[in-house]
């Protein structure tokens, strides 16, 4: 009996490590991506790809609406929540998603601010400063981009109980 679980638990570390694996690809694909980006769009032009207002008010409206719909399906589902654990770790992995996107909110408002005070540029010159702040905005809307993605196939699970929404 302890040979059987002690396989339980290897193959669930097994996965658990997979998973982190995976995941730290995709951010680190995305990194790439954004720093392609800066490079392209801020070094030839001079010119932000997206301004850190836009950001400020991207996150706040898709903070509002995915806390609308976490409430309105909580509200219909509630029954079911404690009886299938399935469900229970979809809400989980849908707080992880709301938690990202708030703190990119919050970041996104920490750049706003180091922006208008100037002391980065003072230390670390014009140039190098404003090609990071380019690099940390575009990362941060592919990480949004990517809770988006998996706020949508949380719901698609909910709603139709399978991963791609069909049967």
């Amino acid at each position: 009996m302890r040979w059987i679980e002690l396989m339980d638990c290897v193959i669930i570390m097994k996965d658990k490590i997979i998973d982190f694996v995976v995941n730290s690809l995709k951010v680190m694909v995305c990194f790439l991506i954004s720093l392609v980006i800066s490079i392209l769009v801020y070094g030839k032009t001079g010119e932000s790809f997206i301004s850190t207002m836009f950001l400020i008010n991207y996150f706040g409206v898709f903070l509002g609406i995915i806390l609308a719909i976490i409430s309105f399906i909580y509200s219909v589902i509630r029954d079911e929540y404690e009886a299938q654990p399935r469900i229970k770790d979809i809400f989980t992995e849908l707080r992880d998603d709301t938690m990202l996107v708030f703190y990119l909110f919050v970041l996104s408002l920490a750049l706003y601010v180091i922006e208008r005070v100037n002391i980065v540029i003072i230390l670390y010159g014009w140039n190098l400063a404003t090609f990071g702040i380019e690099v940390i905005r575009n990362f941060m809307l592919l990480l949004s981009l990517m809770a988006i993605y998996d706020i949508i196939q949380c719901m698609f699970i909910i709603i139709f109980g399978t991963d791609n929404g069909t049967d």
